[in-house]
């Protein structure tokens, strides 16, 4: 019996050092969205982050530019479907659909809708403790804010073809546009008459 014992023991000890010799790192939080360099056009931009069982559940700390926003809205975790608003640079954002779920299992997901937030950059901070001790664990996460237009300018640039609602003339490209009453060819030559008269004529 004693033998089987320390053959359990053995085996056991032999797993973990291969495990640890394979270097393979405990699980760390992770932010889910906004995606690494989003460029968001939207109305609100959604944030959402997962953190491992190894940290505290109830103590994770999710800020926006500096800005915590758990305790920003005195809230004690869990909750769901939070709301409110909070400064944030200039700006006073609303807060909503802010969620912080403590599941049986898994990790703790924390997930919110911004709507406000400046055009500029910005970055979205996800920090936790251990539960054994140590130092805290923090992830970023930059993104953008920045206007619809201006998204539109991106994908052009980047794409070579132009946003839809931007004339294009034949052989591809942006195209300038005159904005007013349409006009046709120019110098038409008015009746009976042989010179040409200056000016365009408009299109019924």
């Amino acid at each position: 019996m004693r033998a089987r014992s320390s053959l359990r023991s053995g085996v056991l000890g032999a797993v973990g050092a291969a495990l640890l010799l394979t270097g393979c790192p405990p699980p760390e939080p992770s932010i889910v969205a906004p995606r690494a360099g989003a460029l968001v056009d939207d109305a609100s931009v959604v944030i959402e982050g997962k953190v491992p069982r190894r940290f505290t559940t109830d103590a994770s700390v999710v800020r926006v530019d500096g800005v915590d926003l758990v305790a920003a809205l005195a809230l004690v975790p869990p909750f769901a479907d939070a709301s409110g608003s909070v400064v944030i640079g200039d700006e006073l954002v609303a807060v909503s659909e802010f969620t912080y779920t403590i599941p049986p299992t898994g990790p703790v997901v924390i997930q919110g809708r911004l709507a406000g937030l400046a055009a500029d950059a910005h970055v979205l901070e996800l920090e936790a403790t251990p539960s054994a001790g140590g130092a805290p664990s923090v992830r970023t996460r930059a993104f953008a804010v920045v206007e619809s237009f201006t998204l539109e300018a991106e994908v052009a640039a980047s794409s070579g073809k132009p946003p839809a609602g931007v004339f294009a003339p034949p052989g591809g490209g942006a195209g300038n546009v005159t904005l007013g009453e349409s006009l046709a060819a120019p110098p038409a030559s008015a009746p009976g008459v042989g010179t040409l008269r200056a000016g365009f004529v408009p299109v019924a």
